[in-house]
């Protein structure tokens, strides 16, 4: 289980009484009323910083903190005042929170306890990554992993097509000018069409302007195709030649097709191989600038990705050695098989409000102690002369920490490493 940003700010907060959300009435660049704040515990005051979260006009308030000036109760408007202007006007309903640490030091906090309390809290690592090379006993460990694997396996592969299309067949509609699954046409208008068609009950008619234009479907999870070979295929009926083409785009580089030859039904097929890290998969049916046309898509499309995965039970590997990032293996393994790591990682840094960290209950109240616990040694630092109640507090979540370790630290499973020696 994952928690984000703004998740694990709210959890902290409310861990150690400071946490406060509301919505504003109204306001400007440099105040804000709500009402509910009568009945907030303790008054906002000077000092204390307020986070804006979502909901301004523009957007472009989002995320900008503010330290607070003054508050004020007087006629009842119960109004928050700073010095520095925001760049838009405050709006009614737009979500803020209020907070005794500055919003950023409570993520720095946060980032520097998910090291700290490693190995008590860490991210499960199972990686099947590495495949055997021919003769080679060395292989570079996963970034993802902290130190030295807990177990090693090989297994044997298996390679599967996967059809990754949604509604590849154009059988599925959510309104009679709007396919289920595909994206935004640019430049086209659809229609369901059910008497010229390819294959099934249904095909998608496409009537293009004189400017160029695509029908998009995007696949989730990019990233997970690395390194594979993709072919997109589609059956598509055009009068024109040299109009209409296929394309896949992976973030960075977009691959094409040959275009249509203009004589009826032909199945077009473009094929890419997909680089180590890309951002984006989009497959597109294009048609190119020209006198408006009217073209058709028909099933079965396909957009192919050969995965190869682990296939049967894992035999585990003893007796191997671990030297800083490599892996070193008794023995050469047969080729074509995976090499699967099993062990412990760091959990994952925060930046913005939707990055996720890699933690649960009850673990997270082991990374709120740790946090806590960094926000009173960074205010005892800055006035080390006036702390004689921080340091009070210090101990005493210091020994709240450590009771947390014990009751609630993650199992750290024993390395499945050496074999015994039996002897001849």
């Amino acid at each position: 289980m994952t928690k984000t940003l703004a998740q694990l700010r709210q959890g902290l907060c409310e861990w150690i009484g400071d946490w406060w959300s509301g919505t504003v009435d109204s306001g400007e660049k440099n105040f804000l009323n709500d009402a509910a704040l009568a009945d907030k515990r303790e008054q906002a005051h000077s000092g204390q910083w307020v986070l804006f979260v979502s909901g301004t006009t523009s957007g472009g308030d989002d995320g900008e903190i503010r330290l607070i000036d003054n508050y004020s109760d007087e006629d009842n408007k119960y109004e928050i005042r700073w010095w520095r202007p925001l760049s838009a006007d405050l709006v009614a309903a737009v979500v803020y929170e209020i907070h005794r640490y500055h919003p950023d030091d409570i993520t720095r906090a946060l980032n520097f306890a998910r090291l700290s309390i490693y190995p008590y809290v860490y991210r499960f690592i199972d990686d099947s990554t590495m495949y055997v090379q021919q003769s080679q006993k060395e292989y570079v460990l996963p970034s993802s992993l902290e130190g030295a694997p807990d177990e090693v396996y090989i297994t044997d592969i298996v390679t599967i097509d996967d059809e990754l299309l949604e509604n590849n067949g154009f059988e599925n509609w959510d309104s009679s000018s709007d396919p289920a699954d595909w994206g935004t046409p640019t430049n086209l208008t659809l229609a369901q069409e059910t008497t010229f068609v390819w294959q099934g009950a249904n095909s998608c008619k496409c009537t293009s302007t004189t400017s160029a234009g695509s029908l998009p479907q995007t696949i989730s999870g990019a990233s997970g195709y690395a390194g594979q070979k993709l072919t997109f295929s589609a059956p598509v009926y055009a009068d024109s030649a040299t109009r209409i083409r296929l394309s896949i785009y992976d973030g960075t580089t977009t691959t094409y097709s040959s275009y249509h030859g203009g004589a009826g039904w032909e199945e077009l097929t473009v094929s890419a191989t997909m680089p180590a890290s890309p951002s984006e998969l989009t497959v597109k049916v294009e048609v190119a600038a020209g006198t408006a046309m009217v073209f058709y898509v028909d099933g079965t499309c396909h957009l192919w990705a050969s995965r190869r995965k682990p296939s049967g039970t894992p035999q585990p590997i003893l007796n191997y050695r671990v030297n800083d990032t490599l892996l070193e293996l008794p023995y050469c393994p047969p080729t074509g098989r995976l090499i699967r790591v099993v062990g412990k990682g760091l959990l994952s840094s925060v930046s913005s409000d939707t990055n996720e960290m890699e933690v649960s209950d009850p673990q997270t109240f082991i990374l709120y102690a740790a946090s806590y616990l960094y926000l009173l040694e960074q205010s005892a630092a800055r006035k080390p002369t006036d702390s004689t109640e921080i340091y009070k507090e210090i101990g005493r979540i210091q020994a709240r920490l450590a009771q947390l370790k014990r009751e609630c630290g993650m199992e750290s499973k024993a390395q499945l490493r050496i074999s015994p020696d039996w002897g001849t």
